[in-house]
């Protein structure tokens, strides 16, 4: 479900997950044109239960929603993603999506929980949130369905991705356009934002791991 926060505007619809094979007759219910310059924050979160990969399709497509273009009017300050994950091994709830019941899919290329695949670095989700231009991304990972000695409620991981929103909106009028000190210093510090933003999937699993005391240092809270 995708939320916009600050300006009184309900959840569109046409975020919710589609029935295998079907399509939506629904149309957006939010005037981007209109209301898109006025977000300052948008969070994108997934039912615990609700973890395969149309769910992460339908992430996707939330976010693709206000992906950056020379047109874009967002000036968005934070990103939230929030995710609850559990154990692969205990997802045999009743009213989950399915995802790992068959008992088939190879141990070695499944994550030890669930959600974690939504920020490995071939995660469509994670291509979807590069093309957000937005000041700051924070990933919030709930503890709710997850079980250890510390039961650690909730953590975040935050990346600053200022400098990406500066390069892109400088566009033909950058005054350092010509400067080529600044030209490197910018693009060592968006190179470093772009890898750490693909090791997110790392960064998650190393969380997930010390809010159940699977290890021992406290965990970043940047990525």
């Amino acid at each position: 479900m995708c939320h916009t926060h600050g300006q009184g505007i309900r959840p569109c619809s046409c975020f919710s997950p589609r029935p295998r094979g079907s399509r939506t007759q629904q149309k957006c219910n939010i005037n981007l044109a209109k209301y898109s310059p006025l977000f300052r924050t948008i969070a994108v979160e997934a039912e615990h239960n609700r973890y395969c990969f149309s769910t992460m399709k339908a992430m996707v497509r939330a976010l693709r929603v206000f992906a950056h273009s020379p047109e874009s009017k967002l000036n968005l300050s934070t990103l939230y993603i929030s995710v609850a994950p559990s154990p692969v091994d205990d997802d045999d709830d009743v009213g989950d999506d399915g995802a790992y019941d068959d008992g088939n899919a190879p141990k070695k290329d499944i994550p030890p929980y669930t959600f974690v695949n939504f920020f490995t670095s071939s995660s469509p989700v994670l291509f979807a949130i590069r093309d957000i231009n937005c000041r700051f991304l924070k990933v919030i990972v709930s503890g709710s369905h997850l079980t250890g000695p510390k039961a650690i409620k909730e953590r975040r991981l935050t990346l600053d991705r200022r400098i990406e929103m500066i390069i892109n909106n400088a566009g033909t009028d950058d005054m350092w356009d010509n400067d080529d000190v600044v030209f490197h210093v910018r693009e060592m510090k968006y190179l470093g934002t772009h890898k750490r933003l693909f090791q997110m999937g790392d960064h998650v699993l190393k969380l997930i791991n010390e809010m159940t005391g699977e290890a021992k240092k406290d965990a970043p809270t940047e990525a």
